[in-house]
C-alpha cells in the first residue's frame, strides 16, 4: 500500500498551467466589456441626435441638451414645449469632451449643461449654447459650433464628428 503525500510537480505545473488561462480569460473579458460599453454609449448619443435632428425637420422645432448630473452625462432631447422626447444617460466611467469650431475643447465636468440646435429648413446644426437654465431653448451663452464629442473610459475612446451644414453625425 502507498501513502499519497503530496503533489507531484507535473500536477503542480497543470493547475498552475490551468489557472493561468482562467485569469488570461477573465481578464480579456473586462477589457473587451468596458470597450463595449463606450461603443454603445456612442451608438446610442448617435441615435438620439439623428432623432432629435429627423424631429425638427418634420413637425417640432427641438434641442439636445448635454449636461453632468452627479456623476454621469445625460443627453436629452427636448421638444419646443420643453417635453421631454429621449434621453441618453451614460455611466459615470464613460468620460465625455467635446469640441468647438474654434478649436477649443472641453470635459462636460467644466461645462456645464450644453444645448444644441436644429435648423428646421435644412436639419442643419443651427447653434450650440451653454444653457442657464435646462430644458429652456437659447436661455445660455451662444458659443461656436460642436465639432466632436468624444466618449472615452481610459481604455477606449470613439469620436462622433458632427457635421455643420448637413446635420450629418458620423463616427
Amino acid at each position: 500500500m502507498k501513502k499519497n503525500e503530496g503533489l507531484s510537480l507535473i500536477e503542480l505545473v497543470v493547475v498552475i498551467a490551468i489557472m493561468s488561462v482562467m485569469i488570461a480569460v477573465v481578464g480579456i473579458s473586462v477589457t473587451v466589456l468596458s470597450r463595449q460599453k463606450v461603443s454603445n454609449a456612442a451608438s446610442d448619443v448617435k441615435s438620439l441626435l439623428q432623432t432629435a435632428q429627423t424631429i425638427a425637420m418634420s413637425k417640432d422645432n427641438c434641442h439636445v441638451e448635454i449636461q453632468e448630473i452627479g456623476d454621469s452625462v445625460v443627453f436629452t432631447t427636448y421638444s419646443s414645449s420643453n417635453k421631454i422626447i429621449d434621453k441618453v444617460t451614460l455611466d459615470e466611467k464613460i468620460t465625455v469632451s467635446l469640441s468647438y469650431a474654434s478649436g477649443s475643447s472641453m470635459n462636460m465636468n467644466v461645462l456645464g449643461a450644453v444645448g444644441i440646435y436644429y435648423k428646421r429648413e435644412s436639419g442643419a446644426f443651427d447653434s450650440a449654447y451653454v444653457c442657464g437654465t435646462t430644458g429652456n431653448p437659447k436661455s445660455g451663452t451662444a458659443v461656436d459650433p460642436i465639432r466632436w464629442i468624444r466618449f472615452s473610459n481610459g481604455n477606449k475612446s470613439v469620436t462622433l464628428h458632427l457635421t455643420e451644414l448637413t446635420g450629418k453625425v458620423s463616427y
